[in-house]
């Protein structure tokens, strides 16, 4: 689909109704460029994504708008400038566009899972999941009915032992560890209909078998490349870094150069690879 079309998707999964205004004025307006309303769209959809992500409050939206809206009637040919200006000015909790260090920050401190809403999780990950396609991808179309699956199983008592520890407290702290990087964003990643349980809970090797065998995704390919032997707390927290920054790439921030030249969304930043 267009950026358009996928722009309209992502603000149904972010179920904020009170934008809408906004981007009708974007589409009405004669004067503006397509190129200039294309990126007047990323802005607004960065500015909600991050904000969404960071679980900022969209309860003060209603007061926001007709703030954007006038600002981009006073200069509707360029809508963009005027657009990341005000979305820059905000620093309340109500308006603030988060940066790549808020995101960063955020997703090494709390859970993802359980605390940012499921569908939302899941539009991040799919975005992420894009990302990886380049013209050489023979499948470009991503699954709709894709669910979110815990690399490390939340039941993970069975199969996925603790390394071998020396004292009850080294083992106490081992367990916490464990707790604590379940529900982080590197633990999560997409899947089709779901794993069944059983495979859910399996061993790393097995599950990542079975991923290998039923999943066509991306994300889960570099998954198992990237971790042939090993699953654990270091990569969780070493592959959140890596979704963090990715999603910064996708969604730009404040700090962007947004006016100036931009690389091609297709060509993702080398450093990531």
């Amino acid at each position: 689909g267009s950026a358009e079309a996928l722009f309209f998707e992502r603000l149904a999964t972010l179920d904020v109704t009170t934008v809408l205004p906004l981007v009708l004025l974007l589409f009405r307006e004669q004067e503006l460029s397509e190129d200039r309303r294309r990126r007047a769209l990323k802005m607004l959809e960065s500015w909600l994504v991050r904000r969404a992500l960071l679980r900022l409050t969209i309860k003060a939206y209603n007061v926001q708008m007709p703030v954007l809206i006038e600002r981009v009637a006073e200069d509707p040919a360029r809508a963009d400038e005027m657009l990341v200006e005000e979305l820059r000015s905000g620093t309340s909790e109500i308006s603030r566009w988060p940066t790549d260090a808020d995101v960063s920050v955020y997703y090494e401190l709390h859970d993802a899972y359980n605390n940012i809403a499921k569908p939302r999780l899941a539009m991040a990950l799919a975005a992420v999941e894009q990302s990886l396609y380049s013209n050489k991808t023979d499948i470009l179309a991503i699954p709709s009915n894709l669910s979110l699956e815990h690399v490390i199983p939340q039941s993970w008592e069975n199969h996925w032992p603790l390394a071998d520890a020396a004292t009850a407290e080294e083992e106490e702290a081992a367990r916490e560890a464990r707790q604590r990087a379940l529900h982080r964003l590197g633990n999560l990643t997409l899947v089709a209909g779901g794993l069944n349980t059983s495979l859910s809970n399996d061993p790393w090797a097995k599950k990542q078998k079975a991923l290998n065998a039923e999943s066509r995704l991306l994300l889960n390919a570099r998954l198992i490349e990237g971790y042939p032997e090993v699953f654990d707390e270091a990569a969780v927290a070493e592959r959140t870094k890596w979704l963090v920054s990715r999603m910064c790439e996708i969604w730009p921030g404040p700090e962007h150069d947004w006016l100036g030249q931009h690389p091609e969304p297709d060509e993702p930043a080398k450093a990531l690879e």
